[in-house]
């Protein structure tokens, strides 16, 4: 089974959102004033580049490595306050949590629907 697609413009609502959702947590440190916090500043300015890259990655080709490594990263996001220790931060740890959820079920949506024929041009 091929798991690539034509090069195409962004098909999907999920590739947006993920490239959105990337930029936001890149710049969320100071929008939402958590500079102070440099293990969270860290993880959204690293994720969130990520997050960016990847979306654009999967603009020229979708395969599902991409969308694995969406997941992943939306994995190590949501574990993030937890593991590295900033989770009684609330501003950081619930942007966290709320763009990692957004990310994984986007990335998850985005292979249904290349299973279920959707990312397959008519």
């Amino acid at each position: 089974m091929d798991t690539r697609r034509e090069t195409l413009p962004f098909q999907h609502w999920q590739d947006w959102l993920t490239l959105v959702l990337g930029i936001w947590l890149f710049i969320s440190p100071w929008v939402l004033h958590y500079v102070t916090i440099p293990t969270a500043m860290g993880v959204a300015l690293v994720i969130g580049a990520m997050l960016f890259i990847v979306s654009l990655i999967s603009r020229f080709a979708f395969h599902v490595a991409e969308e694995l490594i969406d997941v992943i990263l939306g994995l190590c996001l949501i574990a993030s306050p937890y593991v590295l220790g900033y989770a009684v931060a609330s501003i950081p740890t619930n942007n966290a949590i709320v763009v990692s959820i957004l990310v994984t079920l986007a990335s998850l949506l985005s292979v249904w629907d290349w299973g279920h024929g959707a990312a397959h041009p008519a």
